[in-house]
């Protein structure tokens, strides 16, 4: 039964054009790069939704944590209000895993990341 039960921030959509369409809509609508968007979506799954939502309580949460990676400050705001994410290091290593992936290990963002969870 529980076979086709959805799961909360699980895939979207079968097709790899179906979410690349959606993707690029999603871009156009809220302003960001195509590239965050897809992020979300493979990231977030069905949730990247309420994670652009956020970007409308203020442009600033559009804005990449770390340069030339896709992450947005929006993550760090969904962390603390969605996953109880409650320190700097629990986003950087086990939510975003920028620590690992980020150049700096995600030392550039991390006073941003504080504010935001705050």
């Amino acid at each position: 039964m529980t076979e086709s039960v959805q799961l909360a921030g699980g895939p979207i959509g079968d097709a790899i054009g179906y979410t690349k369409k959606r993707a690029e809509d999603a871009a156009r609508d809220f302003g960001l790069p195509i590239s965050a968007v897809e992020h979300l979506i493979e990231s977030y799954g069905g949730n990247y939704r309420v994670l652009l939502e956020l970007t409308r309580e203020s442009d600033q949460l559009k804005s990449s944590l770390i340069e030339g990676l896709p992450h947005i400050e929006a993550e760090a705001v969904y962390a603390a209000r969605h996953e109880m994410a409650a320190t700097v290091d629990d986003f950087l290593s086990r939510r975003t895993r920028l620590e690992l992936i980020a150049r700096d290990h995600g030392r550039s963002c991390a006073e941003r990341v504080a504010r935001l969870l705050e």
